[in-house]
């Protein structure tokens, strides 16, 4: 039997522990390994127990064993010796104190890699004693899902002796890296990922790792400096993708806290604190939550190996209280130097006033109850107290409803309050674009990384792009810094404040009684208590629990400003605390991989002091209030809906003041009246393409009228209103009674699956593209010879294929693109691509909408026909993954379901595809200009010129609502302008890529037009001179993406 598994087992004086290791290799199930022992210069007896374990149990596979001796050199060098001498395809690695668990060990790994196409397997493990007993059960993929870079580098879930790996890569990558003495298992690791060798996991606890005195407390220093090399070696290589820079912090604050724990169990204290200082560094909380978080992570790493931690032994350390030196907040002498310096002050020698600021923003239901600002201003005035030596004044920040904004300053001035606006400004707003520059690599969307996220983290990824504009309209910190700066013109001490606090007379006591009692802080933090019922503010007997997120007092010559890049739901004032280094439980609060940390340390750092309380008032939405993890989790989500909604609304309402779903999306309506005016005065540059025009319009009148029901064959449904066109490669299977399942056969086309070939009645696909092509000639023909039978036939083919009961196609593509015998006879994602013309049948619609020949009933069913079929496109499993696709797909995944929801009247859905159609431009293109998607393909012009074109047609159709594709840009320059700029200069000129079909280069003519007409300043033109638009070619063939007589509307 030919040797399948070559396990290697690396050893080294281990004559106590190999035997059992031994025997678990010759329990496994699976029959074709060898087993290779490599001793690695062994002093003691082990060579002997290897000897009568061969001789013993292991006697039967004598021709299998092999033991190859070394000088010590590291266990690194030794497995290295044992992959270049074993014969088998895959390696599994066993440690001479670990054995396996399972005896189908090997036999299961084998088995899942070659059912998954893996290059290596992993499992769990289970922690035992020296005595073999079981201290705990490790399940890895628990934290580490998907074993790809961002998962190795985050948690390092390795055990060699769990590994099943296919020996050609460990060839390819150079076997471990014997200068590392320890920690080579993850180096190895992390450069078969990045070469491309693909991890699974096995989720069984397979093996038994033995932790005792020889293997965790020795070496802890030689294992920190192999761990320090290979980090530093890993983020010193060129290349790496952002999202894997932006871990790099992450990832050493984390591994030098666990290094740290490392030496603070082997004794070397002196080191413990230097990799404790290094990780300040990289800490993403605040110096003075460091040394809280240390201990905790200290905690729940000896609770992972089964041991009691004392941190009274660890903070009496000598070294750790060195490091604690470094890190907390300022001592006593320091606060005499601020005592010392504002005595000096003329500021000091003020008396304390102060001034409140209420700032007033929209309603965001559902996060707040309808009119809840009008509800808890009215609870203010009625109730709270005068405060004092305290101005009392209100900001109404950028408030959108004029009505609710005039509301509000008719109770502040029935109250006889004082309050300044900053306004919304509507075309402000509108010049705000979407923020997509800042996700860690091009269509996150579409990645695994975002696959990856949970409900929550998804849903604040997808609100992100929407900062700039939250920024705007919600302007919390542009409006607190308002409220601050006019403020210091009014008292010495500020308060800027979120409009739903209130102070009850006890509540601003102890604040003036604080900050009268240390009045060289600059800055007050005052914390909040979270109301369920306004009416206990009024009970005098009130007993506060201020555990919410604080507010913030200022006095008038500190220098610090809040983030007006900080955007309401994603902590703008936290940021500020963070600056001043206030601690808190914000300090566990982490960035999300989209967001960018954007604040430095103030040089006003810790002269802060807690004083005191404020209530915040109810939001008027009682499941949203409490403090238990679940409620808290909805608020956040709740919040960010409310974001999103009241922000989308703005949009559509911007939207709707040019948008309207009679208006023609795609043909040009004012060149259309030029060319038809050009055309009723003869001019002779219109005449040959309307000629042209009308010629094939008077043929399409003697075509049939089209259906899905007039094809020869059926669906797999056998319904013949279904929509059916098979694989083109797929054919039946010789090797079975009924064909199935059918087989691929590479460049073999099934009969009728051309488009307009013999036999393509069989199926839908050509007499679908009759239906687009001839429906647009039709209408166009009408809209410039004012025939109506031209009308007439265009409306009657479009009834005949969506609307008819007799003839109507069902709304989906359930059966486009079948392979029949696979995915139980439905379509695949690939056939949703050939209803992307929508986009200018429904302009032809429209056309026929001004003819007469088309209803109003007509226009309702055609409505309620494409709405259906728009629900399939977004939810079925074909819609679901086209949408995905990094390639034309997506792109014209994304032209049919814009141009079904322009007709639909969605300008809201619009704004969203819009979105993801901006980002796959920075996905899809190059920072040169270049399409690397379709360059992967055999008819790379082919499918750069129809991506391209695609892209084109969709910015033009997201012109109707004023969404500019044109401009959008990523930070490293990918565009449209540059694609069209990379592309265009290929006419008239060989093309140096792959193409294995002829190819038409008069279709790079539309997109020098677009540029052109786009660009008119980038000097963008083909090498050889290009014709007048109107002697350029007006129909395409349908695969190109251009729609026919795309010159006449341009």
């Amino acid at each position: 039997m030919a040797v399948s598994i070559s396990v290697i087992v690396p050893v080294f004086n281990s004559a106590a522990t190999i035997g059992r290791a031994l025997e678990s290799v010759c329990e496994q199930t699976c029959q074709s390994w060898e087993l290779i022992v490599v001793d690695d210069g062994s002093t003691d007896n082990t060579q002997q127990v290897i000897q009568e374990a061969f001789d013993g149990a292991l006697a039967v596979r004598g021709d299998r064993l092999k033991v190859i001796k070394q000088e010590n050199q590291g266990s690194a060098a030794a497995r290295n010796l044992g992959i270049k001498a074993a014969a088998g395809k895959w390696i599994a690695f066993l440690d001479s104190d670990d054995w396996f668990l399972r005896a189908d060990k090997l036999t299961q790994q084998l088995a899942l890699a070659e059912q998954e196409g893996a290059d290596c397997v992993h499992t769990g493990w289970q922690r035992v004693d020296d005595s073999g007993h079981c201290i705990r059960e490790v399940t890895p993929w628990d934290n580490a899902p998907n074993l790809d870079l961002v998962d190795w580098l985050r948690w390092k879930p390795i055990r060699l002796s769990g590994l099943l790996v296919r020996k050609g890569w460990l060839e390819k990558v150079g076997g471990f890296d014997g200068s590392l003495r320890q920690s080579h298992d993850v180096d190895l690791m992390l450069r078969l990922t990045q070469a491309g060798c693909r991890s699974i996991w096995w989720r069984a606890i397979a093996v038994a790792y033995r932790q005792h005195g020889a293997n965790t407390t020795r070496k802890a220093r030689v294992q920190a400096q192999s761990v320090q090399a290979w980090l530093d070696r890993f983020f010193q290589q060129p290349g790496l993708g952002r999202e894997i820079q932006d871990l790099e912090g992450e990832v050493r604050y984390n591994t030098y806290v666990w290094l740290s724990w490392v030496l603070y169990r082997g004794g070397e204290f002196e080191e413990m604190g230097r990799y404790l200082r290094r990780s300040l560094s990289f800490s993403p909380h605040l110096r003075s939550a460091a040394p809280s978080h240390w201990i905790r992570s200290f905690q729940k790493f000896a609770e992972e190996i089964g041991e009691t931690f004392n941190a009274d032994h660890l903070t009496d350390q000598k070294q750790w209280q060195q490091t604690l030196a470094l890190v907390l907040p300022i001592r006593p002498i320091q606060q005499q130097i601020l005592k010392d310096d504002y005595g000096q002050l003329e500021i000091s020698k003020e008396p304390d006033t102060f001034v409140l600021y209420r700032i007033l923003g929209n309603d965001l239901p559902p996060r707040h109850s309808p009119e809840q600002t009008i509800k808890s201003v009215t609870f203010l005035l009625e109730n709270e107290p005068e405060l004092p030596h305290c101005e009392k004044r209100w900001v109404l920040n950028r408030i959108v409803n004029p009505e609710q904004e005039a509301r509000l300053i008719e109770l502040l001035k029935s109250y006889n309050q004082s309050y300044f606006s900053i306004p919304y400004v509507e075309s402000e707003y509108a010049a705000v674009n979407f923020d997509l520059d800042d996700f860690p690599e091009p269509g996150y969307f579409y990645s695994k990384a975002f696959e990856a996220l949970d409900k929550t983290a998804k849903n604040r990824a997808l609100e992100h792009p929407y900062s700039g504009k939250n920024c705007y309209v919600m302007n919390n910190n542009g409006a607190r810094n308002a409220a601050l700066l006019d403020g210091k013109k009014r008292a010495k001490w500020v308060l800027p404040w979120d409009g739903n606090c209130f102070l009850t007379e006890r509540a601003w006591n102890e604040i003036v009684e604080g900050v009268k009692g240390a009045p060289h802080h600059k800055y007050f933090i005052v914390p909040m208590m979270r109301c369920l019922d306004n009416q206990d503010l009024l009970d005098p007997n009130l007993e506060p629990n201020p555990v919410e997120e604080p507010q913030i007092l200022f006095r008038r010559d500190s220098i610090e400003l809040f983030n007006e890049k900080a955007r309401y739901g994603r902590r703008p004032k936290v940021e500020m605390l963070w600056r001043l280094k206030f601690p808190g439980k914000w300090d566990r609060w982490r960035l999300d991989p989209w967001e960018r940390k954007n604040w430095v340390e103030s040089d006003e750092v810790f002269q802060f002091k807690p004083v005191g309380w404020v209530a915040r008032l109810f939001s008027g939405v009682s499941h949203l209030e409490t403090g238990d993890i679940a409620a808290i989790k909805n608020r956040g989500q709740q919040r960010v809906f409310a974001i999103c909604n009241f922000l989308d609304t703005l949009d559509e309402n911007i939207a709707r003041q040019e948008f309207s779903a009679e208006k023609l999306c795609i043909y040009q309506e004012k060149t259309l009246e030029e060319n038809r005016d050009r055309w009723n005065d003869q001019d002779p540059a219109i005449q040959r393409i309307i000629t042209q025009l009308l010629r094939a319009a008077d043929d399409s009148l003697d075509n049939p009228l089209y259906s899905v029901t007039h094809k020869t064959t059926l669906p797999p449904s056998g319904d013949a209103h279904d929509y059916w066109h098979p694989a083109p490669y797929w054919w039946p299977n010789p090797d079975t009674a009924d064909g199935l399942p059918y087989i691929r056969r590479d460049g073999e086309r099934v009969e009728g699956t051309r488009m307009y070939e013999v036999k393509s009645d069989r199926y839908d696909r050509t007499r679908l593209q009759r239906l687009f092509d001839e429906t647009i000639t039709l209408a166009l023909a009408w809209y410039f010879s004012g025939n109506l039978a031209y009308a007439e036939r265009g409306a009657a083919l479009v009834r005949t294929w969506f609307i008819e009961p007799e003839t109507r196609m069902n709304p989906h593509l359930q059966y486009s693109q079948v392979r029949l015998g696979h995915n139980d006879n439905q379509g695949s994602s690939f056939g949703v691509i050939e209803t992307k013309d929508f986009y200018f049948l429904l302009d032809a619609v429209r056309l026929l909408e001004r003819s007469g020949q088309w209803t109003e009933g007509d226009r309702k069913s055609l409505q309620s026909w494409l709405s259906e079929f728009r629900l399939w496109l977004e939810e079925s499993p074909q819609g679901q993954k086209e949408l995905r696709e990094k390639n034309n797909h997506g792109t014209c995944f994304d032209l049919q379901l814009a141009s079904i929801c322009a007709y639909l009247d969605d300008p809201r859905a619009l704004s969203h595809i819009f979105q993801r159609s901006q980002l796959r431009i920075a996905q899809q293109i190059a920072p040169t200009g270049e399409q690397p998607e379709e360059l992967r393909r055999t008819t790379t012009a082919h499918y750069c010129a129809f991506n391209l074109q695609s892209s084109v047609n969709l910015a033009r159709l997201a012109d109707c609502i004023n969404y500019d594709l044109w401009s959008v840009e990523s930070h490293d320059g990918r565009s449209l302008k540059q694609a069209l700029k990379w592309l265009i200069p290929f006419y008239g000129r060989d093309w140096p890529f792959q193409q294995i079909d002829p190819f038409d280069s008069d279709r790079l003519l539309p997109l020098y037009w677009t540029a052109k007409h786009q660009y008119p300043d980038a000097n963008i033109k083909p090498l050889k001179a290009a014709p007048d638009l109107y002697n350029t070619k007006a129909v395409f063939f349908p695969h190109d993406g251009i729609r026919p007589y795309w010159n006449l509307g341009f």
